[in-house]
């Protein structure tokens, strides 16, 4: 026997064995069109609820901005609510002027303002018991505010609840 005519050079005892041959991989793409079908609809659905969630996020920044700045003003007062209260007024027309049109907001003063925080919103009213001080907040030095600290808590808590649950002009 000679070793140069052999097909196994090295390895006498594989002589004659043949390789066996694998299977083509499997595909991750189904085969029949209705997996197909249902496959594209459901990516059609994802992508769709994808770009309605960036909207919506994009769309509800203003309302993450004026929180996080009200919510850096109440940790920087500490159990002083004065100054966090004095804020309200600010930043809940500052919310009001991003989300609707500015000749419907800007010139709304005193009792109309209330009237409108409650038209644009389901929450406890405005013009009823605490939320009339927010009128006195804005208009009125300090010294004449006579708001007690429930009061502020519960004035704080409605300003931040109306920020974050309002409805905009695109939800009416």
């Amino acid at each position: 026997m000679s070793i140069e005519n052999t097909e196994t050079f090295g390895n006498y005892l594989i002589h004659g064995i043949d390789e066996i041959n694998l299977p083509d991989a499997i595909s991750m793409w189904p085969s029949a069109p209705g997996w197909k079908l249902i496959s594209t609809i459901i990516l059609f659905w994802v992508l769709y609820s994808a770009v309605n969630w960036i909207k919506y996020i994009w769309r509800n920044r203003y309302r993450r901005e004026v929180l996080r700045q009200f919510n850096l003003i109440q940790k920087q007062s500490g159990n002083n609510y004065n100054s966090v209260i004095s804020a309200l007024p600010h930043y809940l027309k500052v919310t009001a002027l991003q989300a609707y049109p500015r000749h419907d907001v800007a010139n709304l003063s005193g009792n109309k303002w209330l009237a409108f925080l409650d038209s644009h919103y389901s929450g406890p009213p405005f013009s009823k018991g605490v939320g009339e001080k927010l009128l006195s907040i804005a208009y009125l030095p300090k010294d004449r505010w006579q708001i007690t600290e429930s009061e502020s808590k519960a004035l704080i808590n409605m300003s931040k609840q109306w920020i974050k649950k309002h409805k905009e002009v695109t939800d009416v």
